[in-house]
């Protein structure tokens, strides 16, 4: 049985006992009639039960789209089917295109001005460290002093910097609402977290080598002046590139592949123009020009199962390299201990970034409160397509084996999530089902 079926049949089943919960909460008929509005700041979707369904077919070019681009359509066209594109003419009224940049030319007596004593992270793009290039730290001031210069030995890229994070009352930029349906920054901003929110700067020639982003997430970057080429591989083309002991290159420009049918896609991101990156998408970036990009690293419902298999694929890793260590008191728990330092994240802190982003659904759903990131409000139908998605992953979270290892507070706490998630998703089946009202997606 396909967990969407099983979890309708779990919704039949709860209504009955919904209803208290609905009469409980006493949303009037007003209450329902304001959840299912939706405004120019909300994004709303039209079917809750869709599934992600990643094409299989070969994306012949990155699809351009324009600023008017609507929510729904990037929704169902881009995220479900996890196909990149370009939005043109994202960023023409950021404040940074105008104070950053002065006569088409980087302003760097204003950057310094602002930002000159930060310390900030940069990739020296003319020396390898393994597989990514060497890492400094140089404050921002002496960084600019370098980009301004004639003669540059190396070619430094600055690189992951949280600027939004260390100057929180700098708003020099808005996220686009394509992309405000973002979990990782959620969780980061609600929990006082490092975010996944960067600012990149690198004078024409700099690079990004081969790489998937972080946890298998999306990404997009918005280029505030300067043009990128982008060469992009869809999942599992990566592995055509492997050599003989499964290590990828570190820079395709210098890779023959002609002996190998190896399929990728090239895009010219011009200055204003957003790009948005699939879950799993290798991809090189070059920086044509000098070049200052926002980026950001997201998860979402239609990519959660992605973050959950790259958690148990490095998991698996993980128990492989210590296997010879097994016999040991407390293995499982040093398994986890490892799995946060080389992944970034745990299965403990797995399932805590679901519960919030779960809560937060269920809050809205229970009652008229507004679930807002980035200033988009979420509407009803998307907080119970992301409840769905988040459902499917706990119910498959309980079948995983490290759960023999686990203790049962933890494993009660995942069982009572998961049944507030059905009282609420069942509450809203009742409600739907006996209510007049209709969803208005028209953004």
């Amino acid at each position: 049985m396909s967990h969407l079926t099983d979890l309708k049949s779990q919704l039949e089943l709860m209504k009955v006992s919904s209803q208290s919960l609905y009469r409980d909460n006493q949303l009037s008929h007003e209450q329902i009639k304001t959840l299912l509005e939706t405004r120019g700041c909300t994004i709303e979707i039209t079917n809750p039960y869709v599934t992600p369904k990643y094409t299989l077919e070969k994306v012949r070019k990155v699809p351009i789209r324009h600023s008017v681009y609507s929510y729904t359509h990037f929704f169902e066209r881009n995220l479900l089917q996890n196909i990149p594109c370009v939005i043109t003419n994202v960023a023409l009224n950021w404040p940074c295109m105008k104070t950053w940049i002065d006569g088409g030319q980087i302003n760097f007596k204003y950057l310094r001005s602002k930002f000159g004593n930060a310390s900030v992270p940069v990739a020296n793009c003319s020396k390898k460290y393994f597989d990514s290039h060497e890492k400094i730290t140089m404050k921002f001031s002496d960084y600019l002093d370098y980009f301004e210069s004639e003669n540059k030995e190396n070619l430094l890229y600055l690189k992951d910097w949280h600027c939004r994070k260390e100057f929180p009352l700098e708003d020099f930029y808005e996220v686009p609402k394509l992309f405000t349906s973002d979990w990782l920054n959620e969780y980061a901003l609600a929990t006082m977290q490092d975010d996944y929110m960067f600012v990149y700067m690198g004078p024409a020639g700099t690079w990004t080598p081969l790489h998937a982003d972080v946890y298998n997430s999306y990404s997009w970057s918005v280029n505030i002046t300067g043009c990128k080429k982008w060469r992009l591989y869809p999942p599992g083309q990566e592995d055509l590139l492997r050599d003989q002991n499964g290590q990828l290159p570190f820079d395709v420009s210098t890779y023959d592949s002609k002996t190998k049918d190896v399929y990728y896609l090239e895009i010219i991101q011009e200055k204003g123009d957003a790009i948005f990156i699939p879950s799993g998408w290798y991809h090189q970036v070059w920086n044509l020009d000098d070049t200052i990009s926002i980026n950001h690293n997201w998860i979402n419902a239609c990519n959660i199962h992605v973050m959950w298999k790259n958690l148990q694929l490095e998991l698996k890793k993980v128990e492989k390299e210590i296997s010879d260590c097994i016999q040991m008191d407390n293995w499982s728990e040093h398994c986890q201990l490892l799995l946060r330092a080389t992944f970034g994240m745990n299965y403990f802190d797995f399932y805590n970034f679901l519960h919030e982003i779960a809560f937060r659904r269920i809050t809205r759903l229970k009652n008229t409160a507004t679930v807002t990131c980035f200033k988009s409000a979420l509407g009803v139908n998307h907080c119970r397509f992301d409840l769905i998605q988040i459902h499917q992953v706990l119910v498959d979270y309980l079948k995983n084996d490290v759960f023999v290892h686990m203790n049962t507070t933890f494993e009660g706490n995942l069982l009572e999530l998961i049944e507030k998630i059905l009282q609420v998703l069942g509450m809203w089946e009742s409600i739907l089902g006996k209510s007049e009202l209709q969803l208005d997606c028209a953004s």
